[in-house]
């Protein structure tokens, strides 16, 4: 692998673990809102309107997210992109090859049905007005609840850290990397405590 090789590579990978930092991000802070709004002295439902509109918002953007990692468009970053360029620059690698070939299968809609929702979301909802958006049964067909998106999300990191560490030989990467991004009990804690505030604001004008 020459060095403009490795730098097509590398853009790749890098490119997939921003797209990841914010994906989970997004997906710990709708599991925190959840969390806040079962518990027995939640405050999120003293404001249902607001809880509605961040929940719909971060959903959207987290559907745009995922789909990045599973988007077959040309000249995107994506595992596709970076399986075509490990395909291209290590021919006669087998272990590369099978490893490829692999998580390509794990990728595809008829493996995880999980994939064949979030494209939906994505091409039917959040990108583009179609009549599916308007109809229930869309949403019937394609539910998907917080653990389905935390195991998509699981695989991407498995996937990503695996050539990572493998072909540009970074001891610690997008494991340790994203989830150092940020704190995630902080992340819970600032949660409560904007509920907690805002329900004070609230009681104090009653």
């Amino acid at each position: 692998m020459d060095f403009k090789q490795q730098h097509n590579i590398e853009k790749t990978i890098d490119a997939l673990r921003e797209n990841l930092a914010y994906a989970l991000e997004y997906y710990h802070v709708l599991e925190g809102l959840h969390e806040e709004a079962v518990a027995s002295d939640s405050k999120i439902g003293c404001f249902p309107y607001l809880m509605s509109s961040i929940w719909s918002a971060l959903f959207d953007a987290l559907f745009l997210k995922l789909n990045h990692f599973v988007d077959r468009t040309k000249n995107v970053y994506s595992f596709y992109r970076l399986f075509k360029l490990i395909k291209r620059y290590f021919p006669d690698d087998e272990v590369l090859s099978r490893k490829v070939s692999e998580d390509e299968k794990r990728l595809s809609k008829t493996a995880d049905p999980v994939i064949n929702k979030i494209e939906n979301w994505r091409k039917l909802v959040v990108a583009h007005l179609t009549q599916s958006s308007q109809d229930q049964s869309f949403y019937d067909q394609n539910m998907m609840r917080l653990h389905e998106i935390k195991k998509f999300l699981e695989l991407s990191l498995e996937i990503l850290d695996y050539y990572s560490v493998t072909i540009l030989k970074r001891s610690t990467d997008s494991v340790s990397d994203v989830l150092e991004y940020y704190n995630i009990s902080e992340l819970k804690e600032d949660i409560q405590r904007l509920f907690e505030g805002l329900k004070a604001e609230s009681d104090a004008f009653q």
